[in-house]
């Protein structure tokens, strides 16, 4: 298992044996850290010894020049007039500026430093792992953009040629951008590489469900991933941990218990299939890469710069190209300096050659590179120019009047195994050639339904596979993608099928609550006092820790939680995140919690039914706050990296208190939020159990997190019907008529017609 963290440096590097995982997961665990210099890099031969086999392989999490700046190293000016002849100080100010010979300055530095770091870091690091038999894996930084790039390393591509399992890192549920997976999967092949890793799912929020999960994984294994690294699973939710950008896949989420190894089966399923596979490219695009260092100046470029504008043609590039279902890799300028070919009227890179090189809109190149293309172009090799030729050579004016387009756009589609009958934005796919033949893996990533007509060459139909359910049919030519849907698609000589229309059952009536988990209620405004006597205004809980660490105040602390209860419920816990939580004082009574929490054990608590009233309730807290120095160093020290502040540990946590139990929770008041779907509320109370809902939200269940099973009864014309869901949900199981028609996982809808009558 790779266990992946933040780690403050210690004396180069680290091996830390993380026993609490161990202990949780019952499998072997090691982080290991990198950080400077030969010296450093020779500690980790002390590290392997006695236990070298056990240690897979290595992750590296987002190395990178630095990101907030113009980067610089000592070593530069050696290495820029060892290069060039030249003191790099004496033009310096170029990279501000745009004087005299500014292009070509600003090239040759970015070019330098993107050599430093490749051969000072990634490939020193993929050398040793390479002798010592060990993987290297991770990713770097900014990968979707070029000014991401810049500020991480003036191109990304050749440093995933010096990773065994090159990977990247997707944050967020947006999807739409290419050009991480593009670039990813054009050295994966170039270079033989079978696996290609994600580090996906953070920033996606607590709320996201597994279909949206599914969704983002699919958008990226179309482009050329075909493993997932999942951001994140902790061994513990306590304090800030759970702020560690969610979701988590660890107990405290309800879906993961039940559905987890149903989820993780079908990307297995799928990875394989990827992984076992080689896509089927005959098209190579040079990547504009170097293009990008005559405009870079910082990470903060102002809008309408020239580098925006050469992104902004360049992503409509290659979304058209996507939205036309071509498929295509990208050539690195630094790669085809180390193993670009013409052969030909085909060129090259590694282990791929290509019949038809494509120009993106770009302003400059490499000698090397353009002696490559000029070959290939004399040699008769087909080229098409998406945007206008370049005008520079390594920065410098230069003549490409050679360089013209011999092939159009439609003839490029026309050279395809299958084709769209016409454009449709939001579908994109993949064809690959594996173990049982071809195949087809296509993705619907927008928010509306899609329909897609296939012209095949040579076949007649499709056969889809469920990787879910392990079974295939043939189906229609045309394909209509709900939004987000995918699927794999073989390629058959059999009748296609007929598209049949059946009847969409919506559920609108209010639903029986027959099952329940417990109920919540978080108490997250507080009062508090440092004496117990005079308390401050009703604030949140995080606004209450924020001052007391500003204040940096050390001793006694009371924390006083009101909440009202309209109707006295029959069962009703406290749950504290903190094994130190204090005494509780519920009305006036005292209380300790000590059992652990079913969902997540670290947590304690402690049924409080007896003292619980109908009305005004109150809980205090009582409790010693202290943070160490070194907490308030890495929160308000001069120079503290954000590497620190991850691995910030508080010696005092404050946290909400939870309630739980057998009833209901409602708003005083709730409003639409700023964000679309969310709702804001306020003054909640305790009441009745709800028998009946229409909405969770809405009707006594707002801050639910369990499994409730509702019943519901319809009358029906015609039994032959698909249900239908609208809203959002983690996983559902349906039963029609006493017998189990099936879950939902990835999908809001199913096929009842079996079960119905």
């Amino acid at each position: 298992i790779y266990v992946l963290d933040h780690n403050e440096w210690h004396n180069g590097v680290i091996g830390i044996v993380s026993s609490r995982v161990t202990e949780r997961f019952g499998v072997p665990s090691i982080l290991i850290s990198f950080e400077g210099n030969d010296e450093d890099v020779d500690h980790l031969d002390n590290v392997g010894k006695g236990s070298g086999r056990s240690i897979k392989g290595i992750f590296t999490d987002e190395p990178q020049f630095y990101r907030f700046g113009v980067p610089y190293t000592r070593v530069m000016p050696k290495e820029f007039q060892e290069r060039y002849g030249e003191d790099v100080l004496d033009s310096l100010g170029l990279l501000f500026v745009e004087k005299e010979g500014y292009r070509a300055f600003r090239y040759r530095y970015w070019y330098t430093m993107q050599h430093l770091m490749l051969h000072s870091f990634g490939k020193k690091i993929y050398n040793w792992c390479e002798a010592h038999n060990i993987q290297f894996t991770g990713h770097y930084v900014e990968e979707s953009d070029l000014k991401g790039q810049m500020s991480c390393c003036a191109g990304v591509m050749p440093f995933y040629k010096y990773l065994h399992m090159p990977g990247i890192d997707w944050l967020g549920r947006a999807v739409g951008n290419k050009l991480a997976t593009r670039q990813i999967a054009s050295v994966a092949q170039q270079y033989g590489k079978k696996h290609v890793l994600t580090e996906t799912y953070g920033c996606c929020g607590w709320d996201v469900t597994p279909a949206e999960l599914r969704k983002i994984c699919d958008f990226q294994y179309v482009g050329g991933v075909n493993r997932t690294c999942q951001h994140l699973i902790p061994y513990a939710e306590h304090g800030q941990r759970k702020r560690d950008y969610p979701s988590h896949f660890s107990g405290i989420n309800p879906w993961i218990g039940d559905y987890f190894k149903e989820f993780n089966d079908y990307f297995t399923r799928l990875g394989y299939l990827l992984a076992n596979s080689r896509e089927e490219v005959h098209i190579a695009m040079l990547h504009p890469m170097r293009s990008a260092y005559f405009d870079y100046k910082d990470i903060d470029l102002k809008p309408g710069n020239d580098l925006q504008l050469m992104e902004i043609a360049f992503y409509d590039q290659i979304n058209k190209l996507a939205a036309d279902q071509i498929p295509y890799h990208f050539l690195d300028e630094t790669l085809l300096e180390e193993d670009g070919f013409v052969k030909g009227n085909k060129i090259g890179c590694g282990l791929c050659e290509y019949d038809v090189l494509v120009l993106p809109t770009c302003y400059t190149m490499g000698s090397h590179t353009e002696k490559l293309i000029r070959q290939y172009a004399e040699n008769g090799g087909k080229v098409l120019l998406l945007g206008e030729k370049p005008g520079y050579l390594e920065g410098e004016p230069f003549d490409y009047s050679y360089l013209n387009s011999n092939i159009t756009y439609e003839e490029l589609k026309n050279t395809l195994p299958y084709v769209l009958q016409e454009t449709v934005d939001g579908v994109h796919s993949v064809f690959r050639q594996g173990e049982k033949g071809k195949f087809l893996f296509v993705q619907n990533y927008s928010k509306e339904p899609k329909t897609v007509s296939y012209r095949l060459r040579g076949y007649t139909a499709f056969e889809q596979w469920d990787l879910v359910k392990m079974t295939s049919e043939v189906i229609p030519t045309e394909l209509t993608l709900k939004p987000g849907q995918s699927c794999v698609l073989t390629f058959t000589n059999s009748q296609p099928a007929e598209k049949k229309e059946k009847t969409v059952l919506h559920l609108t009536a209010a639903a029986e609550v027959t099952q329940v988990t417990e109920n919540y209620l978080p108490l997250d405004t507080v009062r508090y006092s440092t004496d117990g006597v005079n308390y401050s205004r009703e604030l949140p809980y995080v606004g209450v820790f924020q001052q007391l660490l500003q204040d940096r105040y050390e001793g006694e602390l009371y924390i006083k939680h009101t909440f009202h209860v309209s109707q006295k419920p029959e069962k009703m816990a406290a749950i504290a995140e903190d094994r130190d939580s204090g005494t509780l004082l519920v009305n006036g009574h005292p209380t300790v919690l000590t059992e652990p929490w079913h969902r997540q054990p670290e947590f304690v608590t402690g049924d409080i039914s007896r003292w619980i009233q109908e009305g005004q309730n109150e809980i205090v807290r009582k409790m010693r706050f202290y943070q160490g120095e070194n907490v308030y160093y890495a929160l308000f020290g001069e120079g503290v990296t954000e590497t620190l502040r991850n691995c910030l540990s508080y010696d005092t946590e404050l946290e909400p208190l939870y309630l739980a139990g057998s009833f209901g929770v409602f708003a005083g008041q709730l409003e639409e939020g700023q964000t679309p779907g969310v709702l804001l509320g306020s003054r909640f109370s305790v009441g009745q159990m709800p028998g009946q809902v229409e909405n969770l939200v809405t009707d006594g269940y707002p801050f639910f997190a369990g499994t409730i099973r509702l019943k519901r009864t319809v009358t029906l014309d015609d039994p032959d019907v698909i249900l239908e869901f609208k809203g959002r949900f983690q996983a559902m199981k349906v039963w029609v008529n006493g017998k189990q028609a099936g879950t939902l996982l990835f999908d809001d809808y199913l096929d009842i017609s079996e079960f119905a009558r």
